[in-house]
């Protein structure tokens, strides 16, 4: 929750992969990850990676669950083209050992060189190259949430203040925002879909607060850990909020304040938070955001700082529940 406050939201923006294949045949992901397809096939019968069948009986897996599998088992993606990810080469997503970097290549050794790199991508308007980066550190099998709170959100933080030293500066950063936008969004449509019986999450920012990709990321992260993440966008009121997490049965609601200058008050907050600890939806209300109420407190209010501090909270929530 706890992202930079960059770029205007321009609406809600739907988890969509432009490109990306539906799914794959054991043979292509054997290719994708240079095994042979007689040990994909054993990986599969096993019950280590999950798949369909055709009508005529062929087997066949999700992109998102190709990638969940890759991450999970550490297997270097050596062909991500089959995935149908333009821009990601195969230097770009090998997993190494900790600590070893990219094999083949000369990646950046940190993640603030990494955010660094990043950020100029975005300010020379590369966007394939810097999505091909985001969602390269994703496929290696780096947390999305430490992905967000050491890369995107310091490469975008530099932009916030560029337009007070250049009139340039607002366009640059709404660029860059949306760019942003576009690599988060590939992101989420690489988590593989929630079980039906899947926690319900839903959230926003408050009315007034414009900021988009807190909230963005928030939903990535709670979908990421499982949880059936509903984001409802900028500019939310707090009753339609409430009136959402009713509808919606939502076990987590989430109001990302990213805006200082639109905070909202502590008073109506409070009342969110009991309302949702009532008998109705008893749902934990996680605030976080430089806007938020920081005193506020409830037997059902977390307060959440970093991506990884959500991430944290869902897998512990997840598991609990």
């Amino acid at each position: 929750i706890a992202a930079p406050a960059v770029g205007p939201a321009a609406g809600i923006f739907p988890p969509t992969v432009t490109g990306v294949k539906p799914s794959l045949s054991p043979r292509e992901l054997a290719r994708v990850v240079g095994v042979s397809e007689s040990t994909l096939k054993r990986w599969a019968d096993g019950g280590r990676l999950r798949f369909t069948k055709t009508a005529g009986g062929h087997r066949r897996i999700s992109v998102p669950e190709a990638v969940r599998f890759a991450r999970r088992s550490r297997l270097p993606i050596v062909d991500p083209e089959l995935l149908g990810l333009p821009g990601v080469s195969a230097q770009t997503t090998r997993i190494t050992a900790p600590g070893q970097g990219v094999a083949g290549a000369d990646p950046p050794r940190s993640s603030a060189d990494t955010a660094a790199v990043l950020a100029e991508l975005l300010r020379c308007d590369q966007p394939v190259q810097a999505r091909a980066l985001v969602t390269g550190l994703y496929l290696r099998g780096q947390p999305l949430a430490e992905i967000f709170d050491t890369v995107v959100g310091p490469a975008l933080n530099g932009f916030g203040e560029l337009w007070r030293h250049d009139a340039a500066g607002i366009y640059l950063e709404h660029r860059a925002f949306d760019i942003c936008v576009q690599a988060v969004n590939a992101l989420r449509g690489l988590i593989p879909a929630p079980a039906d019986d899947a926690p319900v999450a839903v959230g926003g920012s408050p009315a007034g607060d414009v900021f988009l990709m807190s909230s963005l990321m928030t939903a990535a992260v709670l979908a990421d850990a499982g949880y059936r993440a509903v984001n409802l966008g900028a500019q939310l009121p707090l009753d339609t909020l409430c009136a959402a997490a009713q509808h919606y049965g939502a076990a987590v609601v989430w109001l990302a304040c990213s805006s200082a200058d639109h905070a909202p008050a502590a008073a109506p907050v409070h009342e969110l938070a009991q309302a949702l600890a009532g008998r109705g939806v008893r749902a934990s209300l996680l605030l976080g955001g430089r806007g938020r109420p920081q005193d506020l407190r409830g037997d059902n209010v977390v307060h959440i700082d970093a991506m990884s501090e959500l991430a944290v909270f869902a897998a512990g929530a997840s598991s609990v529940g």
